[in-house]
Order: structure tokens, then C-alpha cells, then sequence
């Protein structure tokens, strides 16, 4: 079974508890009802839990992992054929939002720098996203 379909299966097992309107009390006293999981996933992904519900999720989360996946694949093809070392940054100010490859000190179309140059797409956005979090903390 590949992850989309397993993924896919569980979210399906959720809804059927919905359908059985299954919920668990913790040892703490936090409740939690299947249907008001299926209720918050789905609005969570913008959508109704109409039926079929799990595999657009399913499907949602495998298609932006394929994207992330896509443009590290097109990184290491880059540096395989040229023989670089390229790295991604995530370029974020008041005047632009960039993803870019490249050692460059500077962004040469902005006057700001680079994040610190990491190796996949994912690790310059969550770093980006990091110090976004820590930039709102008091």
C-alpha cells in the first residue's frame, strides 16, 4: 500500500467513526468526537465532508508533496549536469517573496540577502516559516 492510499484508508476509518458518532474521553478530561474531527479537518482543507471527502485530502497532501519533491529532483539535476552545488533560499522582504537557487551574498534583483542557503526547498521554507514564529513571539 503506497502512503497516499494508507493515508487515504485512515482518513475513511475517521469518517466512519463520524458515521457512528464515536468519540474518547481522555484521562485528562479533553473529549474528542469523530464527527467534530471530520467537521475540522474538512474545513481545514476548505471543503464539506461530502463523500469522498479522504481521498481529496489524501490527494491534496500528496500533490504539494509532489511539487516540493518536483523542484528538488529539478535542483539536483541542475548541479548533477553542471557539476555546482546549488542551494535554495527563500528570499522574503517588504518588496518581493522568491525562492531561488544560487551562493549569492546578495539577491542581485533585490537589495536584501538570502536566507542561509539550504539544501531542499522544504528546509529554506520551513526555515523561513521558523523565523517568521519567532519574529511574532513576545
Amino acid at each position: 500500500m503506497d502512503k497516499r492510499d494508507a493515508l487515504a484508508k485512515l482518513l475513511l476509518l475517521m469518517d466512519t467513526f463520524a458515521g457512528e458518532e464515536l468519540g474518547h474521553v481522555y484521562g485528562n478530561g479533553q473529549e474528542i468526537e469523530s464527527t467534530d474531527v471530520v467537521t475540522e479537518l474538512c474545513a481545514a482543507f476548505d471543503m464539506e465532508p461530502a463523500s469522498g471527502w479522504w481521498r481529496t485530502i489524501a490527494d491534496q497532501i500528496f500533490a504539494d508533496q509532489a511539487r516540493l519533491d518536483f523542484l528538488d529532483r529539478c535542483n539536483e539535476r541542475l548541479n548533477a549536469q553542471c557539476g555546482t552545488t546549488y542551494s535554495w533560499s527563500l528570499i522574503m522582504n517588504h518588496n518581493v517573496n522568491r525562492l531561488m537557487l544560487g551562493h549569492m551574498a546578495v539577491d542581485l534583483h533585490d537589495s536584501a540577502p538570502p536566507s542561509q542557503a539550504l539544501p531542499s526547498c522544504r528546509a529554506a521554507i520551513d526555515a523561513a516559516m521558523q523565523r517568521i514564529r519567532e519574529a511574532q513571539q513576545p
